[in-house]
């Protein structure tokens, strides 16, 4: 049959697939770490993703602020406009730095803090506030870990190939927005297996209930993929992502709203990965609850999950 991952049977073909801001990234910077040993060959490429995710806290910060009406005055009001007006370059202006020092040394934070514990902000913010002096550094460069902890949508396909416990994958990213998604099939050549990429969080966020704009959107996207006859022979890993965030947000939350036994968050984790897992057929999928930023602990995950799917593709080529 030849060793694992010879060029007559080929990389194991795998679309890595999910909604916006699901974690599709994330998993992909994982892989490519395990293979290069690294997130990137050059991370001062990533000085502007983390910039940006920078900017992005405090411009959301002015919209909690209004929707929790606290106050906000002159200088600090200015300071917010200047931030929503600036279009990120490659190094921030003066004016921009002081318009952050100026927000980071307001209590805005604090005073939203005490009306809510939660903040409906990028779920980084924590994060990127403590150390926004140093990503406003002249000479910063980004630590593996700040790659990490920063968000970037997919703009377009995206595909590695990396070798996992000594088999070879070839990665597929696809855009997770609602325009992509009517597109994806169109790219679905002969996959042996389908990494869908679910964020746990979303199930303590108001807009997933009361026909909120995530209300049954994950679960919809995921059967209409079942269902594609394209994907009837494949494998599945299903990853549940962002288990720290879901965490922190599910203490106090009422998941009645949810299904009327849910009384606790595993119980309502439970049930929604049984939304998914059981829509597929036993043997056919694995499911893994992690937080893709802790790259110790899922790479532990990842790695023992492919050495597993990697050993079935030697045994059965085509995963059928």
């Amino acid at each position: 049959m030849g060793s694992a991952g010879s060029v007559d049977r080929g990389p194991i073909r795998t679309l890595v697939l999910g909604c916006m801001g699901a974690g599709k990234t994330s998993f992909m910077r994982q892989m490519v770490k395990n293979h290069t040993k690294q997130v990137c060959l050059r991370r001062e490429y990533y000085v502007y993703c983390v910039q940006l995710n920078l900017l992005n806290v405090y411009r959301e910060l002015k919209n909690v602020c209004t929707s929790m009406e606290i106050a906000i005055n002159e200088e600090q009001s200015k300071a917010f406009d200047t931030i929503d007006e600036y279009r990120h370059k490659e190094k921030f202006p003066q004016k921009v730095i002081d318009s952050i020092v100026v927000l980071r040394n307001s209590q805005l934070f604090d005073l939203c803090r005490m009306r809510q514990r939660i903040l409906p902000l990028p779920q980084n913010y924590n994060f990127f506030i403590q150390r926004a002096d140093e990503f406003m550094q002249q000479d910063y460069s980004p630590s593996e870990n700040d790659i990490m902890m920063s968000y970037s949508q997919t703009c377009g396909l995206y595909m590695e190939e990396v070798t996992c416990q000594g088999y070879k994958f070839e990665l597929l990213e696809m855009p997770g927005h609602h325009l992509w998604r009517a597109k994806w099939a169109q790219h679905f050549d002969d996959p042996a297996l389908v990494v869908f990429v679910i964020d746990l969080s979303e199930l303590c966020d108001p807009a997933f209930y009361n026909q909120g704009h995530l209300e049954n959107k994950t679960v919809s996207v995921f059967n209409s993929l079942v269902n594609n006859p394209v994907l009837a022979n494949v494998h599945w890993l299903l990853i549940f992502n962002k288990t720290d965030t879901f965490n922190d947000h599910s203490a106090g939350f009422d998941f009645k709203r949810l299904a009327n036994h849910l009384d606790t968050g595993d119980s309502a984790r439970s049930f929604y990965r049984s939304q998914f897992t059981t829509k597929l057929p036993r043997g056919k999928c694995f499911a893994h609850m992690v937080s893709l930023v802790n790259f110790k602990d899922s790479q532990t995950i990842l790695t023992d999950m492919f050495k597993r799917i990697g050993k079935m593709h030697r045994e059965r080529p085509n995963l059928t």
